[in-house]
């Protein structure tokens, strides 16, 4: 019973992981696509995607508050 708990508790702290790097390649690729949008001129997609990384970058700093 013990070691199906840490077998529970390991997949959890990998999940949590796997999670923060998947947060963290949305946030560039909404930082990288809101530059290339706004420099494109086409200032509606760039401002959303401003907004969109803006959000995730809110819930990053929430979700991971206890590790930084």
């Amino acid at each position: 019973m013990f070691n199906q708990q840490m077998n529970e508790v390991q997949k959890r702290k990998n999940l949590f992981a796997l999670g923060k790097v998947g947060i963290r390649g949305l946030r560039i690729a909404a930082s990288t696509i809101a530059i290339v949008e706004i420099l494109k001129h086409d200032y509606s997609v760039g401002v959303s995607a401003g907004l969109s990384w803006l959000l995730l970058t809110i819930a990053f700093k929430r979700i991971y508050k206890d590790e930084q």
